[in-house]
């Protein structure tokens, strides 16, 4: 009988860094013996033994899938800004619908929010694809599969709201900026609102056109007319303009050829809140860096978590008993993948035709 105190960490590199190899193993024939399953094995090597060995039921394609992740940990653990803690922007497109006249004007937002987290790595912004997810793990050429994972990891970070928000207490440290970049569709360049809690200012309000305050509370931001950020011929276009007796003229506040009955009745529709900005920021589109370089992680436990800091991650106690496999272990290794490479990796080239196979053997 073999001895049980046999280092698992390298029973099971042995397999998955020559694959092809596995069924040639004697040192995992003979714990075979002692243990039929090999429950020390994680489901990946376990998968590709028993499909090395002709026995390719015993183990669990699917779970052997659930286990191989790609990750994009690069947007969780940015230290450039500060050096001690994760720095995260968020990019967002949101809009503000008035009605006005009969008609619907659709105001743009261009935004951000700068975000600094309390730790040096912020989970939420973990990017991870399983292979069970990896459409081109099923065939086609490398290129194709890097594009199909690449753009799952995207896809991934797409799916959440905006997040951020300005403040200087919880979890994160926020400073915000919303800028109005086009009105029905026609480009401006409109004020930008910033926000950082504790200051709030507006920067690009004409002197002609200002800030109109809250009348309410004098400490509170205001807000603007997004009519004075139109030229005379994008209103024309929006069917906004007036002219003769119909317009306000100078000296209102407004452009000389806004109309005076559209203000004497709509005045306040032409105005913008913070409020109003906030609100739709929260509702909006976040923008989405495209992902350059991930990893992939093999060996993981079943109920290893993607998400979790790798500084963090304890390596297998070599030293143990053979056990089960831990369900919370992290990966034995990492492969790093880059966008648009053509080149890959020797130990993602051995994997790939199982990845291939397992798909064939849930599809079947």
């Amino acid at each position: 009988m073999p001895n049980r105190k046999a280092d698992i960490a390298s029973i099971n590199k042995a397999i998955l860094k020559d694959p092809a190899g596995a069924s040639k193993n004697e040192l995992v024939g003979l714990l075979e013996l002692e243990d039929p399953d090999l429950k020390f094995l994680c489901p990946l090597a376990r998968a590709i033994y028993f499909a090395e060995t002709g026995r390719p039921t015993k183990a669990s394609s699917a779970q052997a899938l659930a286990t191989i992740w790609c990750i994009d940990d690069s947007f969780a653990s940015d230290t450039s800004w500060t050096g001690a803690q994760a720095h995260v922007r968020e990019n967002v497109r949101h809009e503000i619908e008035v009605k006005l006249d009969g008609k619907v004007i659709t105001l743009g937002f261009s935004a951000s929010t700068e975000m600094t987290h309390y730790t040096d790595f912020w989970s939420e912004y973990v990017r991870s694809a399983s292979a069970d997810e990896w459409k081109s793990a099923k065939g086609g050429s490398y290129p194709e599969f890097l594009e199909d994972i690449f753009s799952l990891l995207d896809q991934e970070s797409a799916k959440g709201g905006p997040q951020g928000y300005p403040t200087d207490s919880g979890e994160f440290i926020g400073t915000s900026s919303y800028k109005l970049v086009s009105i029905g569709g026609l480009p401006v360049n409109g004020p930008t609102f910033h926000d950082s809690y504790h200051e709030q200012r507006w920067d690009g309000l004409s002197d002609e056109f200002g800030e109109q305050y809250n009348e309410d509370d004098d400490d509170e931001p205001g807000g603007f007319s997004w009519l004075n950020c139109l030229s005379k011929s994008q209103a024309e276009k929006l069917g906004l303009a007036a002219s003769g007796d119909e317009a306000i003229g100078p000296d209102s506040g407004y452009p000389e050829w806004a109309s005076r009955n559209l203000l004497e009745e709509n005045a306040t529709v032409t105005w913008v809140s913070t409020d109003m900005i906030y609100s739709s920021y929260s509702e909006g589109k976040l923008q989405v860096d495209h992902s350059e370089c991930a990893y992939i992680a093999v060996g993981c436990g079943c109920d290893w978590d993607p998400s979790s800091n790798p500084d963090e991650q304890e390596e297998l106690d070599e030293s143990l008993e053979l056990p089960e496999y831990p369900e919370d272990a992290a990966p034995l290794f990492k492969l790093e993948v880059r966008r648009g490479s053509s080149e890959c990796p020797k130990g993602l080239s051995q994997l790939l035709p199982y990845f291939k196979l397992f798909h064939a053997e849930l599809n079947s």
